[in-house]
């Protein structure tokens, strides 16, 4: 594999272990992670596994609650092991969990899948990016690092939209093929974290402290008493809540794509094309989203406006038959491509500029993000089962948009008789 050229191996870079990491940051951009069963999961699990739609929402919603309880202990598991160790023992399990894929069928089997990734992910999640920057910055190579995340992630996107564009023509070949090529992927890619991932460093040398260390992240007098600071300032509150929702209505929405392009008529030979157009647009919108939010310029313009635009795609979604509805969920994308930026910005500037557990704030309102994506998809699994797919997404839609806009109320209400101390945003806590 021909990698682009590494500023670390150059007279005075970075030592050889960086190099590793540069070439192994490059590696995993060009391998992705789950790019060929993207464009075709749903259509897998219902096709392939034999799950009915209602059923892959509720295991979907299991895997994002199980992932949320899981994510702190997890960390503590890796500094107790190992970074390094424990990232490859939860992408091996991942892999077992997609190899299981293609020989269990039925819910019971996609159950055990599920938990055996829904354990994996939280802990595979954080090693590598940790592992990176306590590196290049203790060699005082920071600004390296920011070059190769950008370089690396427009190698990403570019290598996921070759994927995309692949796996509709192995879906319609095979629907198990995009599944087996993700596999080999991530075989791969365990194989190269072997060779050039170093780090074999633990950081709770002794289980006592593991298990106290635990103990304290679980205790829920100290998660009231952040979810105490957090309450404690309104706007803080509402605004993560809205930023949340709105990540949990995109996310919530992702299931039921696969299945209306389907009733659409829409080959899955052309599925993979569509999903990589999909993510042109919100990678578009995203390259754009500061100089957009910068015009309008006013909050109270800006969120309204995803509001409506959120209103607008479900309607359109849901009433509008065939090739139409599609039309809708390129709107949903633009949305999805103006979120991040915005919203990542705008939940920092909420938090006091001495706060220091600004990570730890910023993780509780990423949990909120992923219970609210949990219950979400679990209302669509629920409304599925009541109803026929469009009428659940109908009213999936105005359920979700209503709070939506209810929140933005009250937010941008309580903005206008803000006191200049509600505005500073919340000092640290115990």
């Amino acid at each position: 594999m021909s990698l682009p050229a590494i500023g670390a191996l150059k007279p005075g870079g970075p030592s050889p272990e960086l190099a590793d990491h540069a070439r192994l940051m490059y590696v995993d951009a060009i391998l992705g992670f789950q790019s060929f069963i993207g464009p075709v999961l749903v259509i897998f699990y219902m096709q392939y596994m034999g799950l009915t739609f209602s059923q892959y929402c509720f295991l979907d919603s299991v895997l994002f609650l199980v992932s949320a309880v899981l994510e702190v202990p997890s960390g503590y598991v890796a500094d107790l092991f190992g970074r390094k160790r424990v990232y490859l023992a939860a992408q091996s399990l991942i892999l077992v969990s997609m190899l299981l894929m293609l020989v269990l069928h039925g819910f019971y089997g996609a159950l055990l899948c599920f938990m055996l990734m829904a354990i994996g992910a939280p802990m595979a999640s954080g090693n590598t990016g940790a592992i990176y920057y306590e590196g290049f910055c203790a060699a005082d190579k920071a600004g390296e690092l920011q070059e190769l995340y950008s370089r690396t992630g427009s190698i990403a996107f570019i290598s996921s939209t070759g994927a995309c564009l692949c796996a509709g023509f192995l879906a319609k070949l095979n629907i198990a093929l995009p599944m087996i090529a993700d596999c080999v992927m991530l075989a791969a890619s365990i194989g190269f974290t072997c060779v050039y991932l170093h780090d074999d460093r633990t950081y709770a040398p002794r289980l006592r402290t593991f298990l106290a260390a635990t103990a304290n992240s679980l205790d829920p007098g100290r998660f009231m008493r952040y979810a105490e600071a957090i309450v404690s300032n309104k706007r803080m509150l509402v605004f993560f809540s809205i930023s949340a929702l709105v990540f949990a209505i995109l996310r919530g929405s992702y299931p039921f794509y696969q299945p209306l392009m389907k009733d659409a008529g829409i080959g899955l030979g052309t599925f993979g094309v569509m999903f990589a157009l999909f993510n042109l647009v919100s990678a578009g919108f995203s390259y754009y989203s500061k100089r957009i939010t910068s015009r309008i310029g006013r909050e109270d313009l800006i969120l309204p406006a995803l509001a409506a635009a959120v209103a607008v795609s479900f309607a359109g979604i849901s009433l509008y038959p065939g090739a139409g509805a599609v039309a809708f969920i390129f709107l949903q994308q633009v949305v999805r491509g103006v979120n991040a930026p915005y919203f990542n910005i705008r939940k920092n500037e909420y938090i006091s500029s001495d706060a220091k557990n600004r990570v730890t704030l910023l993780s509780v309102a990423n949990l909120m993000g992923m219970l609210f994506t949990s219950a979400a998809i679990m209302l669509l699994s629920l409304l599925n089962k009541l109803v026929p797919l469009r009428t659940s997404v109908l009213v999936f839609g105005a359920v979700l948009t209503a709070a939506l806009i209810a929140l933005i109320s009250v937010h941008l209400r309580w903005s206008k008789s803000a006191s200049s101390s509600d505005v500073t945003g919340i000092m640290e806590v115990c």
